[in-house]
């Protein structure tokens, strides 16, 4: 995390820091995560770049337990470069915000090696900005990739030819 942002989280009245930060996790939470994502926004429209924002959705073991979000956390944070952004956006739900994205293959590697780093499995929603895009229907788009993932896993769940109960 860089010097700026851990002065600017330092100098926040307990009461704001409890409504833009995670209390489990201590990333930010929905309303900073909007307000990092406008900015990246802004950035990437200067720079005739992209914005990646890539949706980790209910992280599990490779048993199925659920994990320890909060190292989950620290892993994504300490993979990410200083001006993008780890959030946590629902109880088992992270975003990560990566700005300046010159390519399509750019986020596709980012999000391999936060997966790696993470080891863990989870439905992604992986979505790259459009010039017309505001933090709300980028966030929004990347989150339904996530959950339509989830949807699909859990219809195949259910599924007795593939639960082999036909």
């Amino acid at each position: 995390m860089s010097n700026r942002r851990r002065q600017m989280r330092s100098s926040v009245d307990p009461l704001q820091r409890r409504l833009m930060y995670d209390r489990e996790t201590g990333l930010p939470r929905w309303p900073l995560l909007l307000d990092r994502t406008e900015i990246a926004l802004a950035r990437a429209r200067r720079a005739h770049r992209a914005v990646a924002v890539i949706v980790l959705d209910d992280p599990r073991t490779f048993s199925g337990a659920v994990p320890d979000l909060a190292k989950i956390g620290e892993k994504l944070v300490s993979r990410v470069r200083p001006d993008d952004t780890v959030a946590r956006a629902a109880p088992r739900t992270f975003v990560v915000v990566c700005s300046d994205i010159p390519e399509d293959g750019d986020a596709a590697a980012v999000t391999q090696r936060l997966l790696r780093s993470i080891d863990v499995v989870c439905s992604l929603g992986i979505t790259l900005s459009q010039a017309d895009d505001t933090p709300d229907t980028l966030l929004t788009r990347a989150l339904d990739l996530a959950r339509a993932l989830d949807q699909a896993k859990y219809s195949l769940d259910e599924d007795p030819l593939i639960r082999g109960s036909a």
